[in-house]
């Protein structure tokens, strides 16, 4: 990343609002969210340096207009 600016990313795996999103270690995370008849408890991560999402650990508990905090000595995944 680094450059600075936007760029467009694949279709999440569904298409949602009211999710969460944050960013950790270069990654981008999409978690949550619904679609208006379904709430889910995926946790999607887009890699920009493969340019794919990629599904991680899905949450216990289905959630749908949250909002997300990271601990800076918070270690979400290590995924290489």
């Amino acid at each position: 990343m680094g450059s600075n600016k936007w760029i467009t990313c694949p279709r999440l795996k569904h298409a949602k609002g009211s999710l969460a999103g944050t960013t950790l270690n270069d990654k981008i995370f999409a978690i949550g969210g619904g679609d208006g008849s379904a709430v889910f408890s995926e946790v999607e991560m887009f890699d920009p340096a493969l340019g794919r999402w990629i599904d991680s650990v899905s949450m216990r508990q289905k959630v749908w207009s949250h909002s997300l905090t990271l601990p800076i000595t918070f270690s979400l995944l290590d995924i290489e």
